[in-house]
């Protein structure tokens, strides 16, 4: 059984895989590294399963490229961190409630602190200040006398923006008041997550890329970004269905050719593939698309490929392209499905492998951004 338990991906058990191109990975800290002066280190945001690229694999490489600095949402991705990596700086954003205590301590935790509740004076700590967003933090006006009552080892502070992606004014005024709350601190200070990389006067002593880190551009300045993940499967069967016949839960969809063949994908909504997709999806298969019939269900997937030559039950098929202008790429997804690229990513679930790998696209992708340059805003 341990040996069935290891198998996954295209040979293996596993209904449908997900590759993670390490060698793009370290292409985007290039990028990255690139936009940013000496001074400035690089917190990776790994929380969510890496943004559902799976930790493990993206963890390891961000540690080989030189990464020290991690962050995770709750203990519990912490703990799994730290196994990971045994050196690495770990914060947990969710902070360390009562009971907790301990946890952060034998694991070596940072916490994040949002308001002035007890905690033990000998964890380690970040301050979170509220410039804007609204959530969680102590006010940027209230943070000089309120920082003197807060328990902990403190090794920064931080902030959120709350729209860098879609409004520079706004996000350099968070900036702004972030400045004005610690600029006398000597201490270190982060407030940059990845579209906040195209504001330069943020990038104080670190940032916090995370789907940057993935490869996804949200703004302009950082379109030399390569997304690193695709989604694949393999076909299950083909049907061959008269005109007229429905298809899928609901009979939304009926054919309209004589015949139409119609390939059936072992997956559906429990492995993330959005049920919104439902006769408005398409998938590649051969560097050619086919269009989602019926409706997306738990574990199933339809597939029009009538159009398709040669098309055979056990050919692969992928359902998301680390191509940016790829109609299925996870951008283009998250835009047909008005939401945004983190929702399809880290929706991804937990039966769908993860496997990475180092294609050869040529060379390692060098750094081409001379070291602090990048448009300002």
């Amino acid at each position: 059984m341990d040996e069935i338990r290891k198998l996954g991906g295209p040979t293996g058990i596993a209904r449908s895989w997900v590759e993670i191109d390490l060698s793009r990975l370290e292409h985007n800290v290039s990028v990255i590294r690139g936009l940013l002066p000496a001074k400035t280190s690089i917190i990776a945001v790994v929380k969510a399963n890496a943004y559902g690229h799976g930790i493990a694999a993206v963890a390891k490489r961000l540690a080989e490229l030189g990464l020290k600095s991690f962050a995770v949402a709750d203990p519990a991705e912490g703990l799994q961190l730290r196994d990971l990596l045994p050196e690495a700086e770990i914060t947990v954003f969710g902070g360390c409630r009562k009971g907790e205590e301990e946890i952060f301590r034998s694991a070596r935790l940072t916490a994040a602190v949002f308001d002035l509740r007890e905690i033990s004076t000998d964890l380690r700590i970040q301050v979170k200040i509220d410039t804007g967003m609204g959530r969680l933090g102590i006010s940027w006006r209230r943070l000089e006398s309120v920082l003197p009552r807060i328990r902990g080892r403190i090794t920064g502070v931080y902030a959120t923006l709350a729209s860098a992606d879609v409004d520079p004014a706004f996000t350099r005024l968070q900036i702004d008041r972030f400045l004005q709350a610690t600029t006398a601190m000597r201490i270190r200070r982060h407030i940059c997550n990845s579209a906040g990389l195209r504001f330069p006067q943020g990038h104080l002593e670190a940032v916090r890329p995370g789907l940057a880190l993935y490869g996804i551009a949200l703004v302009p300045e950082l379109t030399a970004l390569k997304p690193i993940l695709e989604w694949k499967t393999r076909i299950l069967t083909i049907n061959v269905m008269e005109k007229g016949s429905t298809l899928g839960y609901g009979c939304t969809y009926t054919t309209t050719r004589e015949e139409s063949r119609i390939a059936v994908l072992p997956l559906g909504y429990a492995d993330g593939y959005n049920r919104r997709l439902s006769n408005r999806g398409q998938v590649e298969i051969g560097g050619r698309l086919f269009p989602v019939v019926g409706r997306v269900s738990m574990d199933q997937v339809l597939v029009d490929v009538s159009d398709g030559e040669g098309i055979e039950a056990g050919d692969e098929v992928k359902l998301i392209s680390s191509d940016p202008d790829s109609p299925i790429s996870a951008a283009a997804l998250a835009r047909r499905l008005d939401t945004i690229p983190y929702e399809i990513l880290t929706t991804i679930g937990p039966r769908v492998v993860r496997k990475s790998q180092e294609p050869t696209e040529g060379p390692r992708s060098k750094n081409q951004i001379p070291r602090g340059e990048v448009g300002r805003i």
